[in-house]
């Protein structure tokens, strides 16, 4: 039987917040240490990401790579759209994963309002763009 904590982070509750491989999530989070209930609202916005498993294993990533994990963590917890845009990004592209880890200062270009909005807030698929409607019909042909 799964343990019960305060935090969410037993295998069972990983499972049920979307991890595919909840074990593995669970060991990930407690070696990190994530798992604290200090880490929540991160661990949160990991359930959030296409896909958490990534997610998480690219943040996790990130940070032993990080010269200083402790930024990123003060970062990811005092900024919450920073904290959502880093985990959809790590969470449905493993390229940009391996590009932060191979760039570990470069999630700081995530971060802040030149970075654009955060993930739901408008855009193209919130329904608009900066050019204004489109006109309804194809595309217009592209000129050789």
């Amino acid at each position: 039987m799964a343990s019960r904590d305060s935090t969410g982070t037993s295998v069972g509750a990983l499972a049920r917040r979307g991890f595919g491989d909840a074990t593995r999530a669970a060991r990930l989070l407690a070696e990190s240490g994530l798992a604290d209930a200090a880490h929540e609202v991160i661990v949160d916005a990991l359930c959030r990401a296409a896909d958490p498993d990534l997610a998480l294993f690219g943040l996790v990533r990130i940070l032993e790579r990080s010269a200083d994990p402790g930024e990123l963590l003060s970062a990811l917890h005092e900024d919450a759209d920073f904290r959502e845009r880093l985990c959809q990004v790590v969470g449905a592209s493993r390229a940009l994963a391996d590009h932060l880890v191979r760039h570990p200062g470069d999630w700081r270009e995530l971060r802040g309002a030149d970075a654009g909005p955060p993930p739901g807030g408008g855009g193209l698929r919130g329904g608009g763009d900066a050019g204004g409607p489109r006109p309804a019909g194809p595309p217009p042909p592209v000129p050789h």
